[in-house]
């Protein structure tokens, strides 16, 4: 038969029968033009069963094709590596990555060396999870202290003086720290936060004139934007809000790090709480000195001599009229009560401390990030601290070694222009070509090496999500855009908390700005949901999310995305049928025995019983059946529950065998999630 015939019949091209025909067994090749009529009649009446199996050959290379697409490998590099040492760790050709490097607008060759946060933004893009080796992550932690600590070590001691003391200001969510920040400066930042928690580091300027002075808005404003000549005009403090939710440690640990002095408010209603004690923890390791707000005392339940105890005994803090050395201010940041005094204890520690809090305006320039984000209009916005030196408009931006971009302008934390921003000030700078990481070392000066713009997520990955060790039966990946890094450093960290050993949350992709295309086709391709916090999908990403059949959720409360994600592990997790003993009845009376149920008087002696409840009888300590109620009575009237104490009638379903004197213990049935 003629193999165009032979194709006409089944109802497919020519080609595509030469193409089936050898992988099903048929020794048939690409230039025949007959076919043998034995093997054609043989194929026409096997081809429902061949069509069948031509399907499930395409359906496995699928699968394996998707597998591979979506299988990600994770390899662990130096700070700087070949693209061939690169490609070799990957087990990928040389060329595809030189593709993927001239993708981003990188011409380079094969024996040339690319950073660690370049290999990790293309590795993303090629299924690769890049980490930077244990070693050198601990290494470049360490360094950015080292380096902030020798050059304000390396400052001449002439050149050194007096600069505005930067006080961190912690404690447990809603023990009022915002507010008191807020007292203090008469302003409202509160409204500002969703929720009413502050979910970014703060930092705010403040004057306290001298005792009987009293300054103008507009001699507070000319101080704040022309420092350099004002500083005597009275004393300018810089507090730095650190969140005071579980999310954020890191955050909280930075702001101690870049801090002289710590205020630890603890609510007087409610004492110390999980994140004071690691508050503390954070002010100890810094090696800071500190002094204790006992807030809320116009609150009902105020207790000023239990938090005390409570200091004595959960973190061997003594106060002063204890007999101890650490401070203590009894404060109401609502009423405004003996926040004077506890301004007056900041300034004499201040004083106390002043061979340590000094910097010279005039040598290197030198800063921490505190804070990161891009905005649509303005471009990439960051908030640092200064603390030696004096930033001024023009100069270069340098985040180790390379050049970021050029200070184009500055804005103080009132929002108002400045010319130069010197120590102890915190400023918004706009001119970085990139979003720089939450915690960099900002320089100025002169750097050969420039930031590449193909950093198109605009932060660099060097914080990699941690893998558990233990494999994950289920696992849920999220795909995360946000507003600003802190955030997403606190929601990186809060779910690390949550994953367990049934279910895994793990990012498969995490950057700045708004829900794009490209994070709905990740998403896709690794079947993950996209969160957004702070931010919005664009247009074309929501219709393409919609096309794909992907989730994206937004946020502006990060407690809110974490107790989702606890409920989704919750459905993930197979839930255990536990059966809890809830109450015990005493057997007063005997209504009524049937065939399979009796009626019984008795007195709840233990917990309570509840309609529906499992039943067994025991008497004299020894089982003797078992069954359910069906209904309870008190005085005729139907009830679900009954509590110790009560007296009551059970219908019991089961052999009737109870006698009075008999003792029923109740029992419930409840699912029990691991």
């Amino acid at each position: 038969m003629n193999i165009t015939a032979l194709a006409r019949k089944l109802k497919i091209s020519t080609q595509e029968l030469k193409d089936i025909l050898p992988q099903l067994g048929f020794d048939i090749g690409q230039r025949a033009i007959k076919i043998d009529d034995r093997q054609a009649d043989r194929i026409i009446k096997q081809w429902p069963k061949l069509k069948q199996k031509i399907r499930e050959q395409e359906q496995q290379k699928r699968i394996i094709e998707r597998e591979e697409k979506t299988k990600i490998r994770k390899i662990s590099i130096p700070e700087f590596i070949t693209v061939r040492d690169f490609a070799d760790a990957s087990g990928l050709l040389v060329n595809r990555v030189l593709k993927e490097l001239m993708k981003n607008g990188i011409f380079i060759s094969l024996n040339e060396r690319i950073d660690f946060e370049t290999a990790s933004i293309i590795g993303q893009d090629l299924g690769i999870d890049v980490s930077l080796k244990k070693e050198l992550e601990f290494a470049k932690e360490e360094k950015n202290e080292e380096k902030l600590k020798n050059i304000i070590n390396s400052q001449s001691k002439n050149n050194l003086k007096p600069r505005p003391p930067v006080i961190v200001v912690m404690g447990h969510v809603d023990h009022g720290k915002t507010k008191l920040l807020d007292t203090i400066r008469k302003t409202n930042i509160i409204a500002e936060e969703a929720g009413g928690i502050t979910q970014h580091i703060g930092a705010y300027q403040v004057i306290i004139a001298p005792k009987g002075k009293q300054l103008s808005q507009e001699e507070q404003e000319e101080i704040f934007q022309n420092p350099q000549n004002n500083y005597n005009k009275g004393n300018i403090i810089t507090f730095i809000d650190t969140p005071g939710h579980e999310a954020f440690t890191a955050m909280r640990s930075r702001g101690a790090k870049i801090a002289d002095i710590a205020i630890l408010v603890i609510a007087a209603d409610d004492g110390i709480k999980p994140q004071t004690i690691e508050a503390y923890k954070i002010i100890e390791q810094a090696k800071i000195p500190f002094i204790i707000a006992i807030n809320k005392i116009d609150k009902k339940g105020a207790n000023i001599e239990k938090v005390k105890q409570e200091l004595s005994n959960k973190l061997n803090i003594l106060p002063e009229d204890w007999g101890g050395k650490t401070t203590c201010i009894p404060i109401s940041a609502l009423k405004g009560e003996h926040i004077d005094e506890l301004l007056d204890v900041i300034i004499l520690t201040c004083q106390i401390e002043q061979d340590k809090i000094l910097a010279s305006d005039n040598g290197k320039t030198i800063g921490t990030i505190i804070e990161s984000k891009i905005d649509k209009r303005e471009g990439v916005l960051v908030t640092a601290l200064i603390q030696n030196g004096t930033l001024r408009l023009g100069n270069n931006l340098i985040i180790n070694n390379q050049l970021y971009g050029k200070v184009r302008a500055m804005k103080n934390f009132l929002g108002k222009n400045i010319k130069q921003a010197v120590p102890s000030m915190p400023v918004l700078i706009l001119g970085f070509k990139i979003a720089p990481s939450v915690g960099d070392i900002l320089e100025t000066g002169n750097s050969k090496i420039i930031v590449k713009k193909f950093k198109r997520h605009g932060l660099s990955e060097k914080k990699k999500f941690k893998i558990e060790k233990k494999q994950a039966k289920e696992k849920i990946n999220l795909v995360i855009k946000g507003d600003v890094l802190g955030s997403i450093e606190a929601i990186e960290e809060s779910l690390e908390k949550i994953s367990t050993s049934d279910v895994k949350i793990e990012i498969v992709k995490y950057g700045l700005g708004n829900i794009t295309e490209g994070d709905i086709e990740r998403a896709e391709a690794l079947n993950a949901i996209v969160i957004g916090f702070n931010v919005k999908p664009t247009t074309q990403a929501e219709h393409l999310a919609k096309e794909k059949k992907v989730d994206i959720l937004i946020y502006n409360i990060i407690y809110k995305l974490i107790e989702d994600m606890q409920e989704k592990i919750k459905q993930l997790t197979k839930a255990e049928i536990v059966r809890k003993k809830i109450g015990e009845l005493k057997v007063l009376a005997i209504f009524r025995k049937e065939k399979q149920k009796m009626i019984i008087g008795g007195n709840v002696i233990n917990g309570y019983i509840e309609k529906e409840s499992e039943v067994e009888v025991f008497r004299n300590e020894k089982f003797i059946t078992n069954g359910t109620v069906s209904q309870i009575q008190i005085n005729k009237k139907i009830i679900d529950k009954v509590q110790e104490g009560g007296e009551c009638g059970i219908e019991f379903q089961g052999s009737p065998l109870v006698e009075v004197g008999d003792k029923l213990v109740f029992y419930k049935e409840e699912e029990e999630h691991s």
